[in-house]
């Protein structure tokens, strides 16, 4: 049965031409889940390895109830350009937690509002510089009522996007016989989009977890070029392919969407998230 998330990843998608196959590998240190969704929809691919560092491990669990969290930070760092605003991105954090069970949240802007506007552009500044929160931010947020046992920062490292180089295959017909006159061309770009999650116990300032997370989502298309035995069948062949290929060739697919490969790991994210 399909998750919410999933279905909003596959309405994201629907409007990739017809044939578009969607792949979301996940891994833990080891893989532990995999998932593949068809749509009835022509020619891109989108594929995504999503990563996950091995996190710190809890000395202690106090409770075994779930505890409150308080979105605390969701930032940036300062070489990376993301597409999207803060608001954007936390919204979408809250909602992947929100979603991945009873856990209370208290949302990134009600944070920034019991902390103080100045003094929370100190904090967020520094989180997004180093990854890391000095003694005196972090005794701002403790000594702030957040309704929440659990402080969860979010830290954006990476954000690329490449062209892959092209890659030939053999083109095979209906019956599955390879041709010796043509072969298929595939054009792929990708996207690299890398978080680190920092969970602290907002009672005490200690470090509780953290995880890296990356994910590498692919978008394929391909299209068929004719080769040619001879000069002039090569003078042929190339004429033919600037017919239907265009003078240039075509061009690779743009790299899956930011919010797709953001979305993806939040939900990873959200799941793995410890409830003590």
């Amino acid at each position: 049965m399909a998750t919410a998330f999933h279905r909003e990843v596959l309405r994201g998608l629907t409007t990739l031409e017809r044939g578009t196959d969607l792949e979301v590998s996940v891994s833990q240190c080891d893989v532990v889940s995999r998932r593949r969704a068809l749509l009835a929809s022509g020619g891109i691919t989108i594929c995504s390895l999503l990563t996950v560092g091995c996190g710190t491990p809890i000395a202690t669990v106090e409770s075994q109830a779930v505890a409150g969290i308080a979105v605390v930070a969701v930032v940036a760092a300062p070489e990376v350009s993301t597409p999207l605003s803060t608001v954007t991105v936390s919204n979408s954090l809250e909602e992947a937690l929100m979603a991945s069970g009873s856990r209370r949240v208290t949302p990134l802007a009600q944070v920034r509002a019991a902390v103080g506007r100045d003094r929370y552009l100190s904090l967020s500044k520094e989180f997004a510089q180093s990854g890391r929160l000095a003694n005196q931010a972090l005794q701002t947020v403790m000594a702030t009522p957040l309704n929440a046992r659990r402080g969860l920062l979010i830290r954006i490292e990476q954000n690329d996007t490449d062209i892959l180089e092209p890659a030939s295959e053999p083109f095979r017909d209906q019956s599955g016989q390879i041709a010796s006159d043509r072969q298929r061309v595939v054009l792929a770009s990708r996207r690299t989009v890398q978080v680190a999650a920092t969970l602290i116990d907002l009672g005490t300032g200690s470090l509780r977890w953290r995880k890296n997370w990356s994910t590498s989502p692919i978008a394929r298309t391909d299209y068929v070029r004719y080769t040619g035995s001879s000069f002039a069948g090569s003078v042929s062949v190339s004429l033919a392919n600037s017919m239907i290929n265009g003078f240039g060739g075509p061009a690779a697919p743009p790299p899956p969407d930011f919010t797709v490969a953001l979305d993806a790991i939040f939900h990873e994210l959200s799941v793995a998230l410890p409830n003590h």
